[in-house]
């Protein structure tokens, strides 16, 4: 878990580096807004805490490597093709302005990237589609999807690590 929380804070960095540029360039809706600094402080330990809880699905690091960008591309896509199926399959039939706000908050679950970015363009409002998305709503699942991966990665370490009884 240190090592977890020295890469949230080293992915920091880059973070201060966007702060500053927003500010240097004066987009008024992000150097404004409360909401774009809460995203950017939550981001690193979201990612962080993403990547990990995917590393323990993998015996292997190389394994890891090999097969994760595959899988977070298929996590990113799934939300779309059920969508898809729902409204070929069923007489489900949502406005397109819908359709966009419910993709934008399902890639939101599927990778901590997607949810910066829907954060983001929602404090822009320049999405299109109405409701436009919520940076709060963004950062609910920022919050709600790290509890749960920070208690599966615990779980998993418990799990992992061997009790070591007492010698005498």
């Amino acid at each position: 878990l240190g090592t977890l929380g020295a890469d949230a804070l080293l992915l920091q960095i880059p973070n201060i580096v966007f702060m500053i540029a927003m500010n240097v360039f004066a987009i008024p809706e992000w150097h404004t807004s409360l909401q774009t600094y809460l995203l950017l402080l939550l981001f690193p330990f979201h990612l962080c805490l993403f990547a990990y809880s995917i590393s323990f699905l993998f015996t292997k690091a190389h394994f890891a490597m090999l097969f994760a960008p595959g899988l977070i591309l298929c996590l990113i896509v799934t939300p779309a093709l059920l969508i898809m199926c729902l409204d070929t399959w069923t007489s489900w039939d949502p406005t397109e302005s819908g359709l966009g706000l419910i993709l934008a908050y399902g890639v939101d679950v599927a990778s901590p990237s997607m949810t910066l970015w829907t954060g983001l363009v929602g404090i822009l409002h320049s999405l299109g589609t109405n409701p436009e998305p919520s940076a709060w709503v963004a950062m609910a699942i920022q919050v709600g999807e790290s509890s749960l991966l920070f208690y599966y990665i615990v779980y998993r370490e418990r799990q992992l690590v061997r009790s070591v009884q007492p010698t005498v």
